[in-house]
């Protein structure tokens, strides 16, 4: 959750803290979410009891803060989390899509809550899901082609390029 709330408080003044890093930019480039508390449901038990005011809940949500300049984002979620439902992280892709943010979402078929504790397999696909989406994005941008455009550019039907 706490790499949501940085993804979506890009240059917010009452964000940015006194700390010793004056000067220091605090912009998010990316955001990676995994089985993440995403909704404002969720932000309900980080209070204590009586606390939970609608005010300090809003607050407390990463949906708040979804907006077109938050910081592209890519969820990785079991699709058998218990826990914390695949449906919250789906909201926000939709979200966060629908405004043109750039976001990935990598379902993994049945793993439950904390799988990357025990399920190397599922921890291979996150990783290299994460790496793709990160280099395709900061590391060596370029966008994905459309849909019949054939490889390395022309026209549909036409010569393909030697290689």
């Amino acid at each position: 959750m706490l790499s949501l709330m940085a993804a979506g408080t890009n240059g917010k003044a009452e964000f940015e803290g006194t700390g010793g890093t004056q000067g220091v930019s605090s912009e998010v480039n990316a955001s990676i979410g995994v089985y993440p508390l995403a909704s404002a449901e969720s932000a309900k038990g980080l209070f204590p009891d009586g606390q939970a005011t609608p005010e300090a809940i809003a607050a407390a949500s990463p949906t708040s803060y979804i907006t077109a300049k938050f910081a592209p984002t890519i969820f990785v979620h079991g699709t058998g989390d218990k826990t914390v439902p695949l449906a919250s992280s789906l909201d926000f892709f939709n979200k966060l899509n629908g405004l043109g943010v750039p976001t990935a979402l990598t379902a993994i078929q049945g793993a439950a809550h904390a799988f990357d504790v025990a399920a190397l397999d599922a921890v291979e696909t996150m990783a290299q899901s994460i790496d793709l989406f990160l280099d395709r994005l900061l590391v060596n941008p370029k966008p994905y082609p459309a849909f019949g455009a054939p490889p390395g550019g022309g026209r549909p039907g036409g010569p393909r390029p030697p290689g």
